[in-house]
């Protein structure tokens, strides 16, 4: 069993799995005490911290685990965590319970972990990629004053093609002209082309015009709620079998797209969008920016601006690509 249960006088003999499918990822001696909060399964970030063998140092409602390379960074009652300083939101907030920090299950499985051990999972390679410009023909997706996203997010998926084709990598697009292709139909591209990864490309739109930046969405794992509500997703997909990969192909993806760019890190987030939920190979779904924001709009129109977005990209999977390829 993955933990053993005390009632509500924690303690429990670990030993990590990788998903829900019992894939074995390695063994520790560690002891991570647990108790539950509100139906849910949180684990002490002290005896994680010792697990990832982090320094661990608490205050009244935040906790910080840290070496040399990592920095991670929670809040009690707060679902936005930092991870080596990108916004990465959680699943359920962290809880306090008796003057400790706690990190939820299925977070510290479908999140942390991912981040910390990457090699950890089936996936060791990335050759074939295929990337997904969202809408297309009558389909225009949303708009500014001056851009429309399906011919914004087109030019940016051949952009960011070129640029992994030159790094050899195989790239296809679910779209190259300007067509509407079904939601389920760029899945089964996806198939078709027997993809190791798939992104999906957007822009965003707000009611408030100030708010900018990029967020990149990943399928909320099995029983567990999207960013924005706390409905959680019932129904099993074999996407599902994707969890850890697509923490962290989403990971990277956002920490490159920010550090290519500058823009506003909206972070890491969660929701059961049909591309995602459909996909058949590790999956995250990109959102550029805001054409509802003028000046982010603005920065969008400029071809420069849009290299950045698609060097972003193509540094996100380079770099995914090494962390799952790394040795134990």
């Amino acid at each position: 069993m993955l933990f053993s249960r005390n009632g509500a006088r924690p303690l429990c003999f670990v030993v990590i799995l990788m998903t829900a499918a019992a894939v074995q990822v390695g063994l520790s001696e560690s002891r991570i005490r647990y108790t539950n909060v509100a139906g849910a399964r949180y684990l002490f970030l002290s005896d994680v911290a010792d697990f990832y063998s982090l320094t661990y140092e608490t205050g009244s409602d935040w906790a910080k685990l840290s070496s040399r390379w990592s920095q991670l960074k929670f809040r009690a009652k707060r679902r936005k965590a930092q991870i080596n300083g990108v916004a990465v939101h959680l699943a359920l907030a962290p809880a306090k319970w008796k003057n400790n920090i706690l990190l939820s299950r299925a977070d510290f499985l479908y999140t942390l972990d991912p981040l910390l051990r990457p090699s950890f999972q089936a996936q060791k390679s990335v050759k074939h990629i295929v990337l997904d410009p969202g809408h297309g023909g009558k389909d225009k997706g949303t708009s500014g004053k001056h851009l429309i996203e399906k011919e914004l997010v087109l030019d940016i998926a051949e952009l960011a093609k070129n640029r992994l084709q030159r790094k050899g990598y195989e790239v296809q697009l679910t779209r190259k002209t300007d067509k509407k292709v079904r939601l389920k139909k760029r899945s089964k591209l996806s198939r078709r082309y027997d993809a190791d990864l798939f992104i999906s490309i957007h822009a965003n739109n707000a009611a408030n015009e100030g708010v900018s930046g990029i967020e990149t969405f990943i399928l909320p794992p099995s029983n567990t709620p999207s960013t924005h509500n706390y409905d959680k997703l019932r129904n099993d997909y074999p996407a599902h079998d994707f969890n850890r990969s697509n923490a962290c192909v989403a990971y990277s993806l956002q920490q490159h797209l920010i550090e290519a760019t500058g823009a506003d890190d909206r972070g890491v987030k969660r929701a059961n969008f049909s591309v995602l939920r459909h996909a058949v190979s590790p999956a995250a779904l990109v959102e550029v920016g805001f054409l509802s924001n003028p000046q982010e709009e603005q920065q969008l129109r400029r071809k420069s601006y849009r290299k950045k977005l698609a060097n972003g990209i193509v540094q996100g999977v380079r770099r995914y690509h090494e962390r799952i390829s790394r040795k134990n």
